[in-house]
């Protein structure tokens, strides 16, 4: 009988109701409340329903809404997420853990797909934020130390050969910057170093050992421009004692005494020569030294002598290297 009547007088219970609500909002809210409390359960089930079978249509809708109405919604949203910032957290969570695989996957795709995208997007932002993100890593390092020394390592070990040679590169192309920055470091950390390198030389005496002697065999003549520096000898120009050493294998085919004429028994079982000595105002020039054994050099004393017989012609480029 009601539902007749109400199907005959539509637009008059129509507006009834709405003046009812209109006047008495406070009554109708409650009740309203009170209803939505005690069916919960069934208004929940009812919607479900009703959106699994309106799906499209539903979805349509919402489009059509945000659409129209993006700032009305972007504001709810925002108060949404404000007044339910724990809830939202928590689900988000709950959600993560239970979905890893496929947030991944779904993460991986996106970024393949978007690739040009995703890094204007990043350059844009790290050129606009620039100090904001130094100074965010600088904080996340001071508090996380280990992780980063963990994690530069493990990159380290996996991209050693790239590094190297992007080292290797940049050294080469600003040698004069690597020597600044090399000098700064030792002055600002002298003790560490000397610590740390009486600490391994201890730790590895025949390393050490093995590592000298090829040097003094690879750079004999900076060996015996230091030996003559330390004697007091004062300074010696760079690469004089090369062109001596190198102009002596020109000559004789093997590093060989200029008195004697025999040849030394070592790499290494020669002396650098002074025909004048530096005692009586000899130069460290390439024209006052030669080569001699040590028998030889030790019994010329300081006597002025010069046993090479001849001008001596430099060769062309370096033959002991």
């Amino acid at each position: 009988m009601r539902s007749s009547y109400y199907l005959k007088n539509r637009e008059k219970e129509k507006a009834r109701k709405k003046k009812y609500y209109l006047e008495n909002p406070e009554k109708v809210k409650a009740r309203g409340k009170k209803y939505r409390r005690e069916n919960a359960e069934k208004i929940k089930a009812r919607k479900k329903k009703y959106y699994l079978e309106n799906r499209e249509k539903e979805k349509a809708y919402k489009k059509k809404y945000y659409l129209e109405n993006p700032e009305k919604e972007k504001a709810r949203g925002k108060k949404y997420r404000r007044e339910n910032a724990e809830k939202i957290r928590a689900r988000d969570k709950k959600y993560n853990l239970e979905n890893r695989e496929k947030i991944s996957a779904r993460g991986k795709k996106y970024r393949r797909e978007n690739a040009e995208k995703i890094r204007a997007r990043d350059k844009k932002y790290n050129l606009e934020n620039r100090e904001k993100i130094s100074a965010r890593r600088k904080k996340w390092s001071l508090e996380n130390p280990e992780k980063v020394k963990a994690r530069s390592l493990k990159y380290y070990h996996e991209n050693a050969e790239k590094l190297n040679a992007k080292h290797k590169k940049y050294s080469l192309e600003n040698p004069e910057k690597i020597k600044a920055l090399s000098l700064k470091y030792y002055h600002e950390n002298a003790e560490k170093i000397k610590a740390y390198q009486k600490k391994y030389n201890l730790e590895n005496p025949e390393k050490i050992k093995a590592q000298r002697k090829k040097y003094s065999l690879e750079n004999p003549g900076k060996i015996r421009e230091a030996q003559l520096k330390r004697r007091g000898y004062g300074e010696v120009k760079k690469g004089v004692v090369n062109r001596v050493i190198d102009a002596n294998i020109f000559k004789y085919g093997s590093i060989t005494c200029e008195r004697c004429k025999k040849q030394c028994p070592g790499l290494s079982d020669y002396h650098i020569d002074h025909i004048l000595p530096v005692s009586k105002g000899g130069s460290h020039e390439f024209d006052n030294l030669q080569i001699l054994c040590a028998y030889h050099n030790f019994s010329k004393h300081v006597d002025i002598a010069d046993y090479r017989g001849e001008k001596i012609i430099e060769p062309q480029g370096n033959l002991f290297n």
